[in-house]
């Protein structure tokens, strides 16, 4: 295994569990407000916002994780059913059109964050800066558009990828 392997294999690693921390998180904090709302006059400020900001870092960096993995979804009926060289031409087709969708969606994430910069908006109870959190998921898109290309330069190569490893069709 090559060095760039392991350093995005552990990159990788790295942000599946930060997402399941954050996941972990806002599960906690929605199972506190659950608990909490019988009560009269108790509240957990920003928990909502908080959550809701959580949650969109976890998701695109588990965007990412998967974009790794090959492990997205796939219609498997008509993709099994081709022959291996048709198939390894739908992954690269599919790879690519996915690489672009998540460095076009990365790039209008930036200038919108910028503009959410400039703009200072906040979150509501406890005025905290929602940029940072979109900063944060847009690293996360980055990281699979990146990752995205590196598959496409590796299939463009020949090299095996991550869900090769154990499938016996790709021996």
């Amino acid at each position: 295994m090559s060095s760039f392997s392991r350093l995005m294999r552990a990159s990788v690693g790295t942000v599946n569990i930060l997402a399941a921390i954050l996941l972990a998180t806002v599960t906690l904090l929605t199972f506190v407000m659950v608990v909490l709302r019988p009560l009269p006059g108790v509240h957990v400020p920003g928990v909502f916002d908080l959550s809701r900001l959580m949650l969109g870092v976890s998701i695109f960096w588990g965007l990412a994780v998967a974009c790794y993995r090959g492990s997205h979804i796939r219609v498997d009926l008509v993709y099994q059913a081709m022959p291996r060289v048709v198939r390894k031409a739908m992954d690269l087709i599919a790879d690519t059109a996915f690489a672009v969708f998540l460095l076009l969606m990365s790039w209008n994430m930036a200038g919108y964050i910028l503009h959410e910069m400039r703009a200072g908006l906040k979150t509501y109870e406890l005025n905290l800066p929602v940029w940072p959190f979109y900063a944060l998921a847009w690293l996360g898109g980055v990281m699979g558009c990146a990752i995205m290309i590196g598959r496409v330069t590796a299939r463009l190569a020949g090299r095996k990828l991550a869900e090769d490893e154990g499938n016996p069709d790709e021996q």
